[in-house]
């Protein structure tokens, strides 16, 4: 099965082995969905759909620890179950004014 930009699902195994804080950002996103949307996914589905991964993964290495959890209470209060592109830019409307009067 194909994936973004050619990759396979099964070229993700090495991907996943090698990245434990890309893994910790699909748990996070995997367990938001849960709460938030009552939705099961996969990890390899978040990590080539989800458009809230790229930018998770983004923030958890630009962050503190403190920051990111931040983040991450936002990003499931501006749930929006049915469009992820939305709840990106929902929380996004949220997150970068915070983030530029810590930063």
């Amino acid at each position: 099965m194909e994936g973004i930009e050619g990759q396979r699902y099964s070229d993700l195994e090495k991907y996943k082995a090698n990245c434990p804080a890309c893994m910790s950002v699909v748990q996070n996103i995997k367990d938001i969905r849960y709460r938030a949307c009552a939705q099961s996914v996969t990890a390899d589905d978040v990590i080539i759909r989800d458009p809230l991964y790229g930018y998770l993964n983004s923030l958890k290495f630009m962050l503190n620890d403190d920051a990111y959890k931040q983040v991450l209470t936002i990003i499931g209060h501006e749930k929006d179950c049915s469009n992820s592109m939305n709840w990106l830019e929902k929380a996004n409307s949220k997150i970068e004014p915070q983030l530029n009067k810590t930063y």
